[in-house]
């Protein structure tokens, strides 16, 4: 899935969103067939937001690849690491609209709510 189609399908309240297995190494990772469902839930509407699709073998190859990449990003230099995280904050500000929209959606938050914790986060960053 394409961040814009996300965006797209948040911003139309176009739901579920179906993710087609796990993000793992920059690449979705399909489910193997027999996966086991999982659904995020609105509290307030109990409608069904999003929909991702586990089994045991992604999580283990999501599990192997995260510890690898902390290893491997334990090894890069403090001023590189710190240009990871200015861009990433700059990322989560160019889509503020979209992540306060998530936020209250899915935690039920009202919007003033979910402008601090959006705010919150990108403080620490």
């Amino acid at each position: 899935m394409e961040l814009a189609r996300f965006v797209e399908q948040v911003e139309h309240r176009q739901f579920p969103v179906v993710w087609p297995g796990q993000w793992v190494s920059g690449r979705w990772l399909p489910a193997k067939k027999g996966a086991t469902q999982r659904a995020s839930v609105n509290p307030n509407t109990g409608t069904t937001l999003v929909v991702v699709d586990t089994d045991r073998g992604g999580v283990a190859q999501a599990a192997a690849a995260a510890f690898e990449a902390r290893r491997s990003f334990g090894l890069t230099p403090i001023a590189v690491r710190l240009d990871y995280l200015r861009r990433f904050r700059q990322a989560l500000l160019d889509h503020q609209t979209v992540a306060e929209a998530i936020l209250r959606i899915e935690a039920g938050k009202p919007h003033w709510e979910a402008r601090d914790d959006f705010y919150a986060t990108v403080k620490y960053l």
